[in-house]
């Protein structure tokens, strides 16, 4: 199976078969490393997803490098064991059949190094990297 390269998607949390938009993913592909915002009605559910490493507040959050490749733990748990560092493209194939409670959907445009710059400025600067 090919993967398209992916820049952007949208996470939707599907409890109940009620999906509701969890927030934005995002992938720098300079820093090898994905940058995740909540949707504004998400904060407001007070639903804690991953409330020690993956704080629900409002803003860009950076994902650390280490323990996987760059990718959020929580979205990381998503994908089948085993399937290496495709990670964005591999999600997005996921898409609705996956594991748990979230569901990726590629969201139409793809976000390009200056939109993320400008995502970060807006955050002041690294964006909590």
């Amino acid at each position: 199976m090919k993967f398209e390269h992916v820049h952007k998607m949208s996470v939707i949390r599907d409890i109940e078969s009620k999906p509701r938009k969890l927030g934005t993913l995002a992938w720098s592909n300079a820093e090898r490393r994905a940058y995740f915002e909540y949707a504004t009605e998400f904060l407001s559910e007070l639903l804690l997803v991953s409330p020690f490493h993956l704080m629900a507040n409002a803003g860009i959050i950076a994902a650390p490098r280490d323990p996987f490749d760059g990718l959020h733990g929580l979205l990381n748990d998503s994908l089948p064991d085993g399937w290496g560092r495709m990670l964005l493209d591999r999600l997005s194939a996921v898409g609705t059949s996956g594991m748990g409670a979230l569901s990726f959907a590629l969201v139409q445009h793809q976000m390009d190094a200056a939109d993320l710059d400008t995502l970060q400025g807006a955050q002041g600067g690294s964006a909590g990297a």
